[in-house]
């Protein structure tokens, strides 16, 4: 969990110096493809459906919908804001 917490304030870190040069939907295109590729991974080895099932892809596409506003908020709010704003912001998501 320590690792996890410091390479995520690194993250944020890059983040900020970044954020006046490289385009924000650019910096959140190569955040995701890394897990992009080792989602598919895990799904393609367990022989799973990339959409899931029929029933459930209206949910599942309002949640991608959803958890990329949030990952763009969050980058945005990371190369403009306070960083102990922006922090505060992200341990709160969950609520």
């Amino acid at each position: 969990m320590c690792l996890s917490a410091l390479l995520f304030s690194v993250m944020q870190i890059l983040i900020r110096l970044t954020g006046d040069t490289v385009p924000l939907m650019e910096q959140v295109f190569f955040r995701n493809i890394v897990s992009s590729i080792m989602i598919f991974c895990v799904i393609k080895r367990n022989k799973g459906s990339l959409f899931g099932e029929k029933s459930q892809q209206p949910l599942l596409f309002a949640r991608s919908i959803a958890g990329t506003l949030g990952l763009v908020s969050m980058f945005y709010a990371s190369a403009r804001a306070y960083q102990a704003d922006v922090a505060i912001m992200t341990r709160l998501a969950p609520f």
